[in-house]
């Protein structure tokens, strides 16, 4: 299952690198809601402790709550299966940084998974930092991008110690 997710959250797709950060196995289906599937394979996968810990348990996933199976189909399900959707025809990730929802299922994972959260937006543009080479232009890049959160000033501050910490570091290696 780890692999077949390509290494990453179901819901986020930052990588989870084995042995190196938060993996948690993540019931798709809420087991508060729909314990007779909590050990069902498929309705297992893995996340980041992030995506996972958040509101998900209280939140209704399926489009027919009252079903008596474990749905097959995609259509089954409001929230991105990964096992059943393809994540890129549900949701963009606008400059590697900042997700849009293609389709309702993609605007409904986004918000039931808070992954407009300023900390993940800033954990991708860490990367996209060490990726280009750019902490100016990506910082300018994500402040743009988050304009209209209204956590715009605590992104301004994680921003500026990723930007600090990236050039300490550089300078360190030269």
């Amino acid at each position: 299952m780890y692999f077949e997710q390509n290494s990453r959250c179901a819901y986020c797709r930052i990588e989870l690198p084995l042995g190196t950060c938060d993996l948690d196995r993540e019931h798709i289906v809420p087991k508060s809601s729909h314990p007779q599937w909590m050990f069902e394979p498929r309705n297992l996968c893995f996340s980041c402790a992030q995506c996972n810990r958040r509101n998900k348990k209280k939140i209704e996933v399926l489009s027919n709550p009252e079903i008596n199976n474990y749905p097959s189909n995609k259509e089954d399900f409001l929230i991105v299966n990964p096992f059943l959707d393809v994540y890129s025809d549900n949701i963009e990730i606008v400059n590697d940084i900042i997700y849009k929802g293609k389709t309702k299922k993609g605007k409904f994972t986004i918000k039931t998974c808070n992954l407009s959260r300023v900390d993940l937006a800033c954990a991708r543009a860490n990367i996209k930092i060490a990726e280009t080479k750019d902490p100016e232009s990506v910082q300018t890049l994500v402040l743009s991008l988050l304009s209209n959160s209204p956590d715009i000033e605590k992104a301004k501050q994680k921003l500026k110690k990723i930007v600090e910490k990236y050039k300490k570091n550089n300078e360190d290696m030269k």
